[in-house]
Formats: structure tokens, C-alpha cells, sequence
């Protein structure tokens, strides 16, 4: 049986439920763009930071780039962003939280009931910079400690995954913490989306290995011809 589709907005909503401090947010369906509802929204937040502009498919297996604009304060670069790429994708718009103001930044694997792991950075940026920053990482069992260099709200925020949909294992969570409140609960921690773990992750790596084989193959090729150049030497 093909597995239901939950759209990011209501994981999103899944989130708030369970008392996580998420973004205020407004969504539409891939040709359903109200610019009415979104410029109410946008001016709520214009003189503020402005709004994030993120879009999403359906099929996140093959979909997991898609096209995001970051802390608009124009209301027509808005509208314009959003037109052209909601007749493809999801519109997902949230009030912009600066990532250059974010202390810390990572994710939590949520592995099965028992245990998680947590991939973090010290510094402003994505979750999803994941990839390209010094990294530390913890792996636990619910209810032992975690490291004391570990920053005090991500302490509070990794355990308070236990019970949120055990059902659905592995599964990512996308944090950051910042130096003053923010979100809708005005705290300093804020969850960005919970996904399933082990897609975009994989395939991302999929992805990369011909790139690496190319690479491989080329150094291959190079320590070939300096052996035959090393041995003709000798020869001579």
C-alpha cells in the first residue's frame, strides 16, 4: 500500500500541537495562491525582518532542493516569487528569523523509541548546512545525559522527542537557537520541520558517487602513467 503523503505544513502543524516553538507560517497548494491572504501576511511582518519564502513537491524523494528566498521585505519580489513557482510546488511562507543571528544550528535523528542522535554546529546558519560545517554529534538513549559542552536548550529540546509520533521512525528534526526569543512561543529554540530520515540524506549521497568515481578514476589514470614514466626511467 502506497504510504499517505503529509504535506510540510502539517507536519508543521503536528509540531505546534505537540508544544514545539515553531515560525508563524501561511501555506498554498501547487495553483492555489491567494495574493490577497499573502500580502496580509507579509505585512504583518515587512517592518520586522520580512518573510521567508520556501517551496516543496510532493514527491520529496525527488524534490528536496526546491526553490527558497530568504527575509523579503518587497512585497512585489514576494508576489513574484510566489507565482512563478507555485504553479509548481507548494507555498510555504514564514515570518523570517535572520539565520545570521543563530547561536546554534543542526538536527536530531530521532532513530527508533529508545534512542537518538544529535548533529550540531556553534555559529549562525541553516539546519541544512549541516554538510558543509564542524560539526559535533551525541548519541543517546531518552533519559541519559547528554554532553555538558552541549548548549542548555538543545539539553531540553532532544528529550522532549520521546513521545512525538513514535509510530514513525527514523526521523529528522531541523533546529536552531538563538540569543532572544523568536517563533510563536517566543523562545529560543525553534524546530524548522520534521521529516523522514534517510531521503534526502541518501539520495544526496547517491547523487555524489559518480562525481567520486570520476574523481577516482582520474587519480587511478595518473598514478598509472607516473608508474609507467618511474619504470621506464629505470629502464633507461
Amino acid at each position: 500500500m502506497a504510504e499517505m503523503f503529509l504535506a510540510k505544513d502539517e507536519r508543521l502543524r503536528q509540531l505546534a500541537a505537540a508544544g514545539f516553538n515553531i515560525a508563524d507560517f501561511i501555506c498554498f497548494p501547487p495553483g492555489k495562491l491567494d495574493p490577497v491572504r499573502l500580502e496580509r501576511f507579509f505585512r504583518k511582518y515587512q517592518k520586522r525582518n520580512g518573510i521567508s519564502l520556501r517551496h516543496f513537491h510532493h514527491d520529496e524523494n525527488r524534490f528536496w532542493k526546491c526553490p527558497v528566498k530568504y527575509e523579503v521585505k518587497n512585497w512585489k519580489t514576494a508576489l513574484r516569487f510566489c507565482q512563478e513557482h507555485n504553479k509548481t510546488f507548494f507555498t510555504l511562507c514564514n515570518e523570517a528569523i535572520p539565520l545570521s543571528d543563530a547561536v546554534y544550528g543542526g538536527i536530531i535523528w530521532l532513530l527508533d523509541e529508545r534512542d537518538y542522535q544529535v548533529e550540531y554546529f556553534e555559529g549562525p546558519g541553516s539546519p541544512r548546512d549541516t554538510e558543509t560545517k564542524e560539526l559535533k554529534a551525541f548519541k543517546r538513549t531518552f533519559g541519559e545525559p547528554v554532553p555538558s559542552d552541549a548548549p542548555p536548550e538543545l539539553m531540553s529540546l532532544a528529550a522532549r522527542f520521546r513521545k512525538f509520533i513514535p509510530e514513525t521512525r527514523p526521523i529528522v528534526i531541523e533546529f536552531n537557537i538563538y540569543p532572544y526569543p523568536v517563533g510563536q512561543l517566543k523562545e529560543n529554540a525553534i524546530v524548522w520541520e520534521w521529516r523522514k530520515g534517510l531521503i534526502h540524506e541518501d539520495l544526496e549521497v547517491i547523487g555524489l558517487l559518480p562525481q567520486e568515481n570520476q574523481q577516482l578514476r582520474a587519480r587511478v589514470a595518473t598514478l598509472e602513467d607516473l608508474f609507467v614514466k618511474v619504470a621506464t626511467a629505470r629502464k633507461a
